[in-house]
């Protein structure tokens, strides 16, 4: 019985292919091609205009000890590898996009973006 069902269904994919008809790909002209592709600016602000990116800015870091980890108590200070007048880095959902200055701003931290780094340039 389980020969017999082979049977049939080899029999259902030959007839299958031998009336499938070779499919024809016309070429998209450049021109049409990049509209296609590529929407523009405003299409995409309509589109994707209200996704929510996070960012995350990076000051810097540094390597503690873990005893030095276990005594941090309030007030403790902590010095981090990077200078203060060194950019820090931008990252949009882990990838870091740009760079940036630390500004204050009505007693809120703001970053000046200062450079746009990798693919997403414009």
């Amino acid at each position: 019985m389980n020969r017999s069902l082979e049977q049939d269904h080899t029999r259902v994919l030959e007839e299958k292919q031998s009336h499938a008809t070779p499919m024809h790909l016309e070429e998209i002209s450049p021109s049409l091609g990049s509209k296609f592709i590529h929407p523009s600016h405003t299409d995409l602000n309509d589109l994707m205009g209200d996704i929510e990116i996070e960012l995350e800015i990076t000051f810097g870091d540094v390597t503690i000890k873990l005893d030095e980890f276990l005594r941090l108590r309030n007030g403790a200070v902590i010095t981090l590898d990077q200078d203060a007048s060194e950019p820090v880095a931008i990252q949009a959902n882990g990838r870091h996009i740009a760079n940036g200055e630390v500004l204050i701003l009505n007693d809120r931290f703001c970053i000046r973006v200062i450079e746009l780094v990798g693919s997403s340039c414009p």
